[in-house]
């Protein structure tokens, strides 16, 4: 028996193991690009830079969309490339990237992701949301809430559109799904209403634009 749970706990090592290099391998492939980009490309290489600046909205689009990438290096790299035109564009683009993660999210089964959680052995959070799941919708906070037991958990459940503020805003958030992954799991919980995660998102993302907008405007001459 004890033979069987040591073995056990090996495959679930050797499972988050693995993972965990997988995540770390595109986070280094994605700042590798960024860096390759900014010595080969900015300055250097002017004539090249509206082209070089669309083909990075797409990557950024891709990036923000799909779990544990790093989109966040390429926006702040085309934050420094663009105008302010640019930076409303970025913005924008950051809010479709995540709008399109969250309605992939609404027609994935929260089934999928118990799997996921069973696949690394992550049973007590497969049990809780396996439990979300055979309710409807409207009532899957208040069953989620009803199983934790921790007050500073439920806090951050209680207040989820604060907590996805401060995920989304989170240095090293692809180590945790990044934006695409986060907005992905909104739309499988069901919990959230489209209308109050664009609300959420859009501010969540805002002060970064106007930081770098209010910048560039300080830097025109007079």
């Amino acid at each position: 028996m004890a033979d069987t749970s040591a073995f056990s706990t090996s495959k679930m090592v050797l499972k988050l193991f693995l993972f965990v290099c997988i995540v770390t391998a595109l986070n280094f492939s994605g700042q590798w690009l960024v860096e390759y980009l900014n010595y080969q490309v900015w300055p250097h290489n002017p004539f090249y830079m509206d082209r070089i600046i669309k083909i990075l909205m797409v990557l950024f689009v891709v990036f923000m969309t799909l779990p544990f990438l790093p989109a966040i290096e390429i926006g702040l790299l085309l934050l420094a490339m663009v105008d302010v035109g640019g930076v409303i564009t970025i913005y924008c683009l950051t809010l479709l990237s995540l709008s399109l993660a969250y309605i992939a999210g609404r027609n994935i089964p929260l089934a999928m992701l118990v799997k996921l959680l069973l696949f690394f052995h992550l049973v007590k959070a497969a049990a809780i949301l396996n439990k979300m799941s055979e309710v409807e919708r409207s009532q899957r906070l208040s069953e989620l809430m009803a199983q934790l037991d921790s007050r500073r958990v439920q806090f951050w459940v209680k207040h989820h559109y604060l907590l996805i503020a401060v995920l989304l805003n989170l240095p090293g958030n692809s180590l945790i799904g990044g934006g695409g992954g986060i907005a992905m799991v909104c739309g499988m919980s069901g919990v959230l209403s489209y209308g109050r995660f664009l609300l959420t998102i859009a501010l969540a993302a805002l002060p970064v634009p106007v930081l770098v907008i209010a910048q560039k405007l300080m830097l025109l001459p007079v």
